[in-house]
């Protein structure tokens, strides 16, 4: 991961543009945003690369200030990023820790509210 400070542009709703100190610039998809332990965090995906990169972000006055994340909370987020991708891909999107089942068996009384089984 480029260790440079970073400036970004939100494109739309989909895409973020990372301009580099060296005036060069990254186009990405937003894969996911998520908050874990009270900071906010950003998956991105390079446009032209098949590797995801993992801000921390803070947002002051609808502009993203973007900082790096390194060692043991870089595993513990990239985990959650991991997980999050896995309930999407089960229709699931709560925060339950649960096993998923395929959609033909969802819990209409599921307790969170997801459906799923657990």
């Amino acid at each position: 991961m480029k260790n440079e400070n970073l400036e970004e542009t939100l494109n739309d709703d989909q895409y973020l543009t990372l301009e580099w100190e060296d005036g060069s610039s990254t186009e990405c998809e937003i894969i996911d945003k998520l908050e874990l332990d009270g900071k906010n965090y950003i998956a991105l995906l390079p446009k032209d690369d098949d590797q995801a990169i993992i801000f921390a972000y803070t947002e002051i006055d609808d502009e993203m200030k973007l900082d790096s994340v390194e060692d043991e909370e870089f595993e513990k987020v990239s985990a959650k990023f991991l997980e999050n991708l896995e309930d999407e891909g089960n229709g699931c999107n709560c925060d339950s820790d649960h096993e998923h089942k395929d959609d033909n068996d969802k819990d209409e009384d599921c307790e969170c509210g997801c459906g799923c089984s657990h």
